[in-house]
């Protein structure tokens, strides 16, 4: 249920260092990043959770970015830590004008993220700005199913569906439009733990649309972007 697996050396044992894994999409955290060719540093900075997609669109106007021209990606890094500079005069961080992101969350939600601010070492405060731009939609969730994303969101048509369970069972992935019109399903059997379905919608229109997974006891929805 989470995406790492710890070890400590005091305890000479296994540990949980993580919330489960469908219970959040960003956190701001130090980690050890790969600065230079064999050079690892610990840096202050913002990674996803498994399933989130980003988009980074750098060298742009950000009031006029929008997430359709920007791919987004898989890697929980692609925010990072590079949206701010240290100032070797001044010592102090500067953060660039032309830069925002745009976050997929879990639910088929996309923000918009613009860092206004960081303190440094001595606070470690982050400053930043969200704004929705597509709506969430939370799915019903039941006592065996924990998550379900979509990726990349938004997507040509060819997409990937990935939903935990915590049983074997059979299952129905479904496409509706925003008129409730089903559009697709495919019935599929399923695993206990992660499941991924790649489906392929070369025709569909763009648009809003609505994915379902539903199996004996569950049901969720989230919402896809087609452009």
């Amino acid at each position: 249920g989470v995406n790492f697996a710890y070890f400590s050396f005091d305890s000479e044992g296994t540990t949980s260092r993580e919330p489960d894994a469908g219970t959040w999409d960003i956190v701001f955290t130090k980690y050890i990043a790969l600065l230079a060719p064999g050079v690892y540093y610990g840096v202050t900075g913002a990674l996803t959770n498994n399933g989130i997609g980003t988009g980074e669109a750098r060298g742009v106007d950000i009031d006029d970015a929008a997430y359709a021209d920007f791919p987004f990606e898989s890697a929980m890094n692609v925010i990072g830590y590079d949206w701010k500079t240290f100032n070797m005069e001044s010592f102090q961080y500067e953060l660039d004008d032309s830069l925002c992101y745009f976050v997929n969350d879990r639910y088929g939600g996309i923000w918009k993220l613009v860092f206004t601010g960081f303190e440094g070492s001595s606070t470690g405060k982050i400053v930043f700005e969200k704004d929705q731009l597509v709506a969430s939609v939370p799915g019903r969730h039941g006592s065996a199913t924990g998550t379900m994303s979509i990726y990349p969101n938004p997507s040509d048509g060819i997409f990937s569906v990935l939903f935990t369970l915590d049983r074997s069972t059979n299952a129905t992935i479904s496409v509706y439009d925003i008129g409730g019109r089903q559009v697709y399903t495919r019935y599929v059997r399923c695993v206990s733990g992660l499941n991924t379905e790649r489906i392929a919608l070369s025709s569909i229109r763009p648009g809003i649309y609505f994915v379902r997974m539903k199996d004996g006891r569950n049901e969720l929805y989230r919402k896809l972007v087609i452009r």
